[in-house]
């Protein structure tokens, strides 16, 4: 048991980590049609969360409801900046 313990530890350390990285240089297209580029988001080396969502997609919404619940304290405790981008296209926002 003790041995799963500290397998899961250090998975979870190793997942974390790899977390801290940079975000990938993507550009994508708001509705729009102006490009954006990822490599445009920063925080000064403060937390940054990017979230993928739709409107569809019902766990999405409820999990940016949870984010948006905790979002004020996160960024007054951490300094935290939250950007949503939606996978919806136009057909579906209409």
């Amino acid at each position: 048991m003790r041995t799963l313990t500290i397998a899961f530890a250090l998975l979870v350390m190793v997942i974390g980590a790899s977390a801290q990285g940079k975000v990938p240089s993507v550009t994508i297209q708001d509705l729009a049609g102006k490009k954006v580029d990822t490599k445009t988001f920063s925080n000064g080396g403060k937390p940054m969360i990017i979230n993928f969502w739709a409107t569809w997609c019902a766990p999405c919404k409820r999990e940016l409801s949870a984010i948006a619940d905790k979002y004020d304290d996160w960024q007054e405790r951490t300094g935290v900046k939250l950007i949503a981008i939606s996978i919806d296209d136009a057909r579906s926002m209409a």
